[in-house]
């Protein structure tokens, strides 16, 4: 390697480079492929549809502004009293489900209030015979006064 090429290679690492710039890649792009010929139009924010919602709100806010009294003869009234259910039919239905959701929660009430039997049930109450296998003794309770209760004994 001569002596020139030496000096100009050593001082570029050297040189701060603007990386993340835009301009840092200065390579000129040679694109092979066709160009693109279409025209496309230029893009505005006032397109026909935001024109048409703008309209569209502008005649809504007029309707409100200068339309009909808020009266029995109002369309739109009419048409959701005619509609709707009764008072009697919504009072009847909110007793039924009332009756229902009562009834549930009472079920759910006696469920969590459930407790184990105060009597323990042996598969095998002849175990109770069965000394200790080991001679340990099991307590100093007197066990005599014990009967197991059998299957259908209460």
């Amino acid at each position: 390697m001569s002596v020139a090429r030496f000096a100009r290679a050593v001082p570029r690492p050297l040189v701060a480079r603007r990386t993340l710039a835009t301009d840092a890649h200065h390579h000129d792009h040679h694109h092979h492929g066709v160009a693109d010929t279409n025209e496309y139009p230029k893009a505005t924010v006032f397109t026909s549809t935001s024109r048409n919602i703008a309209l569209s709100l502008a005649a809504f806010g007029a309707w409100l502004w200068f339309g009909p009294e808020n009266t029995e003869q109002n369309t739109l009234t009419r048409v959701l009293k005619s509609s709707a259910a009764s008072q009697e039919d919504v009072t009847e239905a909110n007793a039924a489900n009332f009756a229902k959701r009562h009834a549930a929660s009472e079920a759910k009430l006696v469920f969590n209030s459930a407790r184990q039997p105060s009597v323990h049930r042996f598969r095998t109450p002849m175990i109770m015979d069965v000394a200790s296998a080991y001679s340990v003794p099991v307590g100093s309770v007197d066990m005599a006064g014990v009967v197991p209760k059998r299957a259908g004994e209460y």
